[in-house]
């Protein structure tokens, strides 16, 4: 049981610091992507952008929200007070775009983001319910 902690705390950081660092390598407009350059030639520069953009303004909420979950099932085994939290923290997230939209805080609102957002949760209940059924076997 420490050992399956141990491995979804590591998870649970790394997720949340890859996060971080596509958000604040971008924020601060170092080139960050070039690798990707490398795997995709110039003849599939739409799909390049594509990618690029995806990766740089939809995938960190993503890896942020299954942190968040990963962590706060970590912190919370048993206890199924830990599902309000992330319905909490995915009205605030989709709140968030939805006010982008009506320009009420900055930002771009993007369909993208929200599916990222539904999936990335989506995703994150099947891990904590992996996690609560493996907590039980043990």
């Amino acid at each position: 049981m420490k050992k399956t902690n141990f491995i979804f705390s590591v998870i649970s950081i790394i997720l949340l610091l890859f996060s971080l660092l596509i958000y604040i390598q971008h924020r601060n407009n170092i080139v960050f992507f070039n690798w990707l350059d490398i795997f995709i030639s110039n003849n599939n520069i739409i799909i390049h952008n594509k990618i690029h953009s995806y990766i740089v303004f939809s995938l960190p909420v993503g890896l942020f929200l299954l942190s968040i979950m990963i962590f706060l099932n970590l912190l919370w085994k048993k206890r199924k007070e830990k599902y309000c939290y992330f319905i909490i923290i995915l009205i605030i997230l989709l709140t968030h775009e939805i006010l982008q939209k009506t320009n009420n805080i900055y930002g771009t609102y993007d369909l993208l983001d929200i599916l990222t957002i539904i999936t990335f949760f989506i995703f994150g209940l099947l891990v904590n319910l992996v996690l609560e059924n493996k907590w039980k076997n043990i």
